[in-house]
């Protein structure tokens, strides 16, 4: 099929770029239920926001009755080619940090900045459009596109794995919730819990996610003025409230902990040096510290995935109980179970136990398959980089939900992506030409003759 690129950028691009402004505008974060939003208000909203622009655009659309995912669809047939977009995005955090208001997207010097610009609602949208354009100019593929929307990514994953059990497996797809050129493995990731005993006097409360560094840490009940004599002798960024202390960090994503700073292990680490008597404080203190791979306990375990990694997104301290909401990366070829089996081993002295949240098995797509062989060349052709190979990644995408499928972009920048970040951005550009690549990408996968995958 050829491409009308000029009427591609001059019509279809500027339509998908207001759309990405509206639909970053809602704050589509976990939150507490309600009897018609089972992830919370915003994330209903966002879903009620998909829907009437996938009916807008003139294509056949589905909620599920519980509005934990919709689609929309265009073509006909048995064959099902999914391509899985996500639409809530991990809170925002700190709003001093941000240049912009998080869900008030803005263009600056060419480039787009809000909450979801890049993970993950911009690609999602930019697909819609690709499609439009591929519909209105007649285009007719040999079996169903599907484009689902997933509501619980950056959390339980519930959303998707709902859609699989109600649905069915696709035969095929992608996700643009990666990198480019193409993602083919992906660790195995688990949200799990570390439990120790409450305390008496001290509160702490940091972290929004698992999956994200803590990026504040809230401490109450402490000795002030020795608390925070050791942190500034530490050049922590460190302010008094009152009777709180709040430590302030830097947020990373959970497959890149390491380019974050964690406030919420700061705040243990302090505790740890105010002597203070707690099962937790001193497991911190003794043994994670700020490392996030812990290569001494448990070994190298690179492979072509990566290394193996933990991040502590969750830190709470109460008169109840206690505990690490951590996030770890398994590389392809390492057991979970050897993991597990490590951590209690590590964890027994300490008398603290594991409660273990969600689980997404690693991925791996073999790089001579027809999808992979595919997409490269499209990849190739659009950007003329033709030593762009796959790459394997620590962080996890819809594509392990289902088989058949890789993460294919958005990002062409791995060394400085925003996802999960203040100032969560984007570049116009980059967003224009993945919609060169995604329009390629739709037609050809859509009309590709199914062989062996």
């Amino acid at each position: 099929m050829k491409f009308n690129e000029k009427l591609l950028k001059e019509k279809y691009f500027p339509q998908a770029l207001t759309k990405i402004k509206e639909i970053v505008k809602i704050q589509s974060y976990a939150q507490p239920p309600t009897t018609t939003a089972p992830y919370g208000p915003g994330v209903k909203e966002v879903l009620d926001y998909a829907i009437n622009l996938g009916q807008e655009l003139g294509f056949k659309t589905y909620r599920d009755k519980n509005n934990k995912y919709g689609y929309l669809e265009y073509g006909e047939g048995k064959e099902i080619f999914a391509i899985l977009g996500h639409l809530d995005v991990v809170p925002p955090g700190n709003l001093e940090e941000w240049k912009i208001s998080p869900f008030s997207p803005e263009i600056i010097n060419d480039i787009l900045y809000g909450r979801g610009v890049l993970d993950d609602k911009g690609p999602t949208i930019i697909i819609l459009y690709c499609l439009k354009y591929l519909k209105d100019h007649g285009y007719q593929p040999n079996r169903r596109i599907r484009v689902i929307f997933g509501l619980t990514e950056e959390t339980t994953w519930d959303s998707i794995n709902t859609y699989m059990k109600q649905e069915g497996t696709p035969t095929f797809g992608f996700t643009p919730d990666g990198m480019f050129p193409l993602v083919y493995a992906e660790k195995g990731i688990i949200n799990l819990d570390i439990i120790g005993i409450g305390h008496k006097s001290i509160v702490i409360n940091a972290g929004d996610a698992y999956n994200v560094t803590c990026s504040t840490s809230n401490i109450n009940g402490v000795d002030i003025e020795s608390f925070v004599k050791i942190g500034k002798n530490k050049n922590y960024r460190i302010e008094n409230n009152n009777q709180q202390i709040t430590i302030h960090g830097k947020p990373a994503h959970g497959s890149r902990p390491d380019e974050g700073i964690n406030a919420g292990l700061r705040s243990l680490l302090i505790l740890n040096e105010l002597k203070v008597e707690h099962n937790l404080i001193k497991f911190v203190g003794d043994i994670l510290q700020e490392d996030t791979a812990l290569t001494k306990y448990f070994g190298d375990l690179d492979d072509e995935s990566g290394s193996f990694t933990i991040n502590v997104g969750i830190v709470e301290i109460n008169s109840k109980n206690s505990k690490l909401g951590c996030n770890i990366r398994i590389p392809v070829k390492t057991d979970l179970q050897e993991i597990l089996n490590r951590l209690t081993k590590i964890l027994k002295p300490y008398n603290l136990t594991i409660k273990q949240q969600h689980y997404d098995k690693p991925l791996y797509m073999p790089q001579e398959s027809t999808i992979v062989i595919k997409l490269m060349e499209i990849y190739q052709e659009v950007t003329g980089d033709k030593k762009a190979k796959p790459i394997a990644i620590g962080g996890g995408t819809y594509a392990r939900a289902m088989p058949n499928c890789v993460a294919f972009g958005a990002i062409f920048d791995h060394t400085n992506s925003t996802e999960h970040q203040y100032n969560e951005c984007i570049k116009v550009d980059e967003l224009w030409k993945s919609m060169l690549i995604y329009v390629r990408a739709i037609s050809t996968l859509g009309s590709l003759e199914i062989g062996k995958l």
